[in-house]
């Protein structure tokens, strides 16, 4: 038989009332960490005030959020509903907050990108925005692991490397990229690769955690017999450019960030093949976001610096002297999907 649920004067959902706040921060954190005690530590209560709260919470919705079994818990169908809807609305007010403090503060543009972009491609420009557009300070954030917007709430945008899908996002093409093997020319000197990828196999191979690396490019030149795991993993991909500017070994270059380094004769590449994915860096945003003056400004400069860009192995290059370069486009192919193929050149 059907019922009708009426609203009484102790539902919390009746005339729009809704449960406390403290419950509703309760429940979350729990859910979150699949803890009370953990969320307890959080929010700088006890364990057992916690199970008092969501105690309280269950009563006051009539439903069962958490299945308890002694100290462990795990969330029922309603308790993954609520906590998702709920994880989404806090991260909504914790933005918010952090916006509304920096509006009451000088104009900061805060920006999140990874090392080796941030290091050597942003920040010999940096200087051209500051004189475009004095009133604005800028804060970079850089991360090793992979960038999620949504862990930096004061974050006006990032720079990120992907295919443009990111949920809630608005993500605007900003920069092209190619890949290739570079090195020290002490290195290359000394007994380097005399022209043919297959000289990798008497070299170390320095890994970043970037997507497209050495399986891919190694698949496109069509090499086997390299253990393309093998050799010096980096941190991120600062720290694998500057290993093989001390002559540590072979890293993958990106245009982006090596282009510097080749110019300054600090780095030499190779070979003349070049591996463009189809991913290329975007401009994220949050789209509630998007249209704030000061990331249209700042949008605005970095597309303009992007237009006087050309990725290295796109045609002829002063940095690449009487050669001429062999471009393999990967199109929409994932990382995944390259690496196991045998040979796209």
């Amino acid at each position: 038989m059907n019922q009708i649920h009426s609203p009484t004067a102790t539902d919390p959902t009746a005339a729009g009332r809704l449960p406390p706040l403290a419950a509703l921060r309760a429940f979350e954190a729990a859910a979150r960490y699949g803890s009370m005690t953990r969320a307890g530590e959080e929010l700088g209560i006890t364990q057992s005030a916690i199970s008092h709260q969501i105690r309280n919470l269950e009563q006051s919705l009539g439903a069962t959020l958490f299945r308890r079994n002694g100290r462990a818990i795990a969330l029922t169908a309603d308790g993954e509903s609520l906590a998702a809807a709920l994880a989404t609305a806090f991260q909504d007010i914790r933005h918010a907050i952090s916006q509304f403090a920096r509006a009451r503060q000088p104009e900061t543009i805060s920006i999140v990108m990874r090392p080796g972009l941030a290091l050597r491609w942003f920040a010999s420009r940096l200087h051209r925005f500051r004189e475009r557009h004095p009133g604005y300070a800028v804060q970079v954030i850089t991360v090793s692991s992979q960038i999620d917007l949504q862990r930096h709430e004061g974050a006006d945008c990032a720079i990120q490397f992907g295919d443009g899908h990111w949920p809630r996002m608005e993500a605007v093409p900003f920069l092209h990229d190619t890949i290739f093997p570079v090195m020290s020319p002490k290195l290359m000197a000394g007994g380097g690769p005399k022209g043919q990828p297959a000289d990798l196999s008497r070299l170390t191979l320095i890994h970043d955690d970037l997507a497209f690396g050495w399986r891919q490019w190694l698949a496109i030149a069509g090499i086997s017999g390299i253990d393309a795991e093998a050799g010096l993993r980096a941190s991120d991909d600062a720290m694998a450019l500057q290993l093989a500017v001390d002559g540590n070994g072979v890293a993958l270059g990106r245009s982006a960030t090596a282009m510097d380094e080749l110019a300054a004769g600090r780095l030499v590449a190779p070979f003349d093949l070049f591996m463009e994915p189809g991913w290329q860096h975007y401009i994220v945003s949050r789209s509630t976001d998007s249209r704030q003056p000061r990331l249209q400004a700042f949008r605005a400069w970095l597309l303009d610096e992007a237009a006087g860009f050309t990725p290295l192995g796109r045609g002829p290059s002063p940095l690449l002297p009487d050669r001429t370069p062999r471009l393999v486009s990967l199109g929409t192919q994932s990382p995944a999907s390259v690496a196991g193929a045998t040979s796209l050149s």
